[in-house]
Formats: structure tokens, C-alpha cells, sequence
């Protein structure tokens, strides 16, 4: 009798357990700054993130948007204010920077990654891009891509910047879209895969319905996917980049969008909603287990 309570207290602090995650990094951009107020020098209050944003540009601006962006009642909480990015003219872009925090920075193993995005005018060379950026070396790592250069609104992924993975999607302007990404092996010898789920709002609500909300199932109920693998070793570290512009010296290209609800963790339930079964349905669960266990228990003790 003693074992089988026992068994059951493990299972519900398992279940406890299970609803435990870690939060890397989320940024809301609740700030309280004025509308357009420049987001250069300001000190960051972001989980995961340290010291002063920094902004390099060159033609463009990157601002504080007193709006924030949502993503419907299913969607985790959201705060107000947003980032903005805009760029016109030749070679022209903007790069906010933040530097991560030493426990963000620590991360070894898969890493899930999501924020909204909503593009409000591209060009043929532009490009909008969340990305990390290792202290020392002239690489971008881990890269989420809302427009990819040379193809203007197709989503994609890298693990690296050697290569990007671009879907065969569009994305349409002025519309919410929820950027979703995960990078597998990170830190760790031989590479990983990294896999983006892009989804309108009734994709994603389809998802959480009809598929579950479910990890197996993101691919069947987002608008375009794309995956990347790399071979080699990458961490995670030093810098997160939000970055908007292109390279094009003919001084055509236009790109603008916001960023919002930026979110990195170690589980999908870090950075979406999804099927984890509340506190209550394992304590339900457990308690029904054990009943069956004590219903066998007392059958064996009157035959015995």
C-alpha cells in the first residue's frame, strides 16, 4: 500500500514538473516611451537581455510604437508597445542590438523561438530578420527571416547565415503573421536542423483546435515552412539583432515592419500556447491511477 501511494506522489509531482519550463528571453517592448520615440541608448528591460539597445543605421530608423501587436485570445499574453523598423534608399538598413544575458547566453540543447511580425512595405532587396550575433566572430546564427533579400516576402530559416532555407511562401502586408522557429543541438557538437512554422491567426487557431496544439502536427496548419540543417557546432550567444534593410545600391528598396512579442526557451510551451494539460488534469489523472492501483491491490488481498 505504502509503494503504491508512493508511486502516485511521484506521478503528480512528475506532472507538476512537466509544466515547468525556462524563458530565455522575451521582449514586449513595454516601455512607456512616447510614440516614436527612438529606441537607441534605451535600457533594456527585457527577460534575457542586458544594458542599452543599440541602434546602427544607415537611412533607416528604428522607433518605439506606443501600439503593440496581437495575435487573438489564444495566443499567450501580450504587453503594449512594439518595435518598428523602417529603411529607404541605397544600401540602406537598420540593426537594433541587445546584448544577452550570461544565463541566456548558457543555453545548451533545443531552443524554440517566436515573434509577431507585420510587414508594412518591402522591396526587392530588402529584408527582415531576428537574429543572434557571436561575440568575435562576423556571423549570424539562429536566424528567423520574414523577407529574405532576392526574394521579397518569402519567410525562411538558418542556422547559420552560410545558408538560408527560404520557403515557397508569400507573406501578404499589414497583416499579423506569428513567426515560430526551432533550432535543435544548439551549443552542442554536429550541428542541428532548424525548422520555421510560419502562421496567419486561423492557421494558428486551426492548430491549436483541430491539431491539438500539438508539436507533430505545426507543420500541417502553418502557411509556409522551411527547414535548414548545419553541420558544425554554433552557440548561443553575445547579441540579439532585429534587422531591416537591404544591399541594394540602385536606392529602390523600401522595407518597414514591426516586431513584437519576442520570445526564446527550451520548450514550444515557452514561446506559443499549447496542449499541456493543466495542474487539475494530472491531479485527475493521478488519482484515477491510483483508485485502479488500490482497486487491484484490495481484489489481490481477498483472493490471497
Amino acid at each position: 500500500m505504502k509503494k503504491i501511494l508512493t508511486a502516485a506522489c511521484y506521478l503528480i509531482g512528475f506532472g507538476a514538473l512537466s509544466l515547468q519550463a525556462s524563458l530565455l528571453i522575451y521582449e514586449g517592448w513595454d516601455y512607456g516611451l512616447a510614440d516614436n520615440a527612438s529606441m537607441d541608448s534605451v535600457t533594456t528591460s527585457a527577460t534575457g537581455l542586458t544594458g542599452d539597445y543599440y541602434d546602427a543605421i544607415s537611412g533607416g530608423a528604428t522607433i518605439y510604437k506606443t501600439a503593440g501587436l496581437t495575435f487573438g485570445a489564444n495566443f499567450l499574453p501580450t504587453t503594449g508597445g512594439s518595435l518598428y523598423q523602417s529603411a529607404s534608399g541605397a544600401n540602406s538598413y537598420t540593426v537594433l542590438k541587445g546584448d544577452l544575458t550570461s544565463t541566456a547566453r548558457a543555453h545548451t540543447g533545443d531552443l524554440y523561438h517566436s515573434a509577431l511580425v507585420k510587414l508594412t512595405s518591402l522591396s526587392n532587396e530588402g529584408a527582415v530578420r531576428i537574429r543572434t550575433y557571436n561575440n568575435g566572430a562576423s556571423t549570424a546564427r539562429y536566424m528567423s527571416v520574414m523577407d529574405e533579400t532576392g526574394a521579397p516576402s518569402n519567410p525562411g530559416v538558418a542556422y547559420d547565415d552560410v545558408t538560408t532555407a527560404s520557403s515557397d511562401g508569400s507573406l501578404s502586408l499589414n497583416t499579423t503573421y506569428l513567426a515560430l522557429s526551432r533550432f535543435t543541438n544548439v551549443g552542442l557538437p554536429g550541428g542541428g536542423t532548424a525548422d520555421q512554422f510560419i502562421f496567419d491567426l486561423a492557421g494558428y487557431d486551426n492548430w491549436l483546435s483541430a491539431g491539438g496544439g500539438l508539436e507533430a502536427n505545426l507543420a500541417t496548419y502553418a502557411s509556409f515552412t522551411a527547414t535548414e540543417t548545419f553541420n558544425s557546432q554554433r552557440n548561443f550567444e553575445h547579441e540579439l539583432h532585429f534587422v531591416l534593410g537591404g544591399n541594394s545600391s540602385s536606392g529602390s528598396e523600401t522595407e518597414s515592419a514591426f516586431i513584437d512579442e519576442v520570445r526564446y526557451g527550451t520548450t514550444l510551451g515557452d514561446v506559443v500556447a499549447v496542449a499541456i494539460p493543466e495542474p487539475s488534469s494530472f491531479l485527475l489523472m493521478a488519482g484515477g491511477m491510483l483508485l485502479v492501483a488500490l482497486g487491484a491491490f484490495k481484489d489481490r488481498r481477498s483472493h490471497s
